[in-house]
């Protein structure tokens, strides 16, 4: 497949990822717009490096529409290679990306999460093991169990 989206894109995207201004965020929610149709392996990380704890206005929404244009392999592969840094440094959306995927792909979760380097898996077995997390996404139980955990 062809990078439709370049270097550029990249740079200008994590730039305006800040969203300190009106314009600023008009720009990032345009640059996120283009990638819609062509997430791949590296499209669907640099879209993830835009996740903080940070207040966003609801544009991080977008950039999970916008991801979810992607193969369910190539998302679920990017959060799960993403966790450690999500889970330190924009937890809410750590527990919600990957809740999201639990609750839809239970045994695709768990495959990326068998497969995974062990500081991803980890981060995220924390977050499975966590209560409340199970207790609002009843399929963590057949991933954990599916893990060996």
């Amino acid at each position: 497949m062809t990078r439709l989206l370049d270097t550029t894109w990249e740079k200008e995207l994590l730039a305006a990822s800040a969203r300190l201004s009106q314009a600023q965020e008009e720009t990032f929610l345009k640059l996120v717009d283009a990638a819609e149709g062509r997430i791949d392996d590296t499209i669907a990380r640099v879209l993830l490096g835009t996740f903080s704890a940070r207040e966003d206005y609801g544009t991080q929404e977008r950039v999970v529409s916008v991801l979810s244009s992607g193969s369910d392999q190539t998302v679920i592969d990017a959060i799960v290679n993403e966790m450690p840094r999500l889970a330190l440094e924009a937890p809410e959306w750590a527990q919600a990306l990957l809740g999201t995927e639990v609750e839809f792909r239970p045994e695709l979760t768990a495959r990326a999460l068998s497969q995974a380097p062990t500081d991803c898996r980890m981060a995220a077995e924390n977050i499975l093991k966590n209560e409340e997390f199970r207790s609002q996404h009843p399929n963590t139980e057949l991933v954990l169990e599916q893990l060996g955990v």
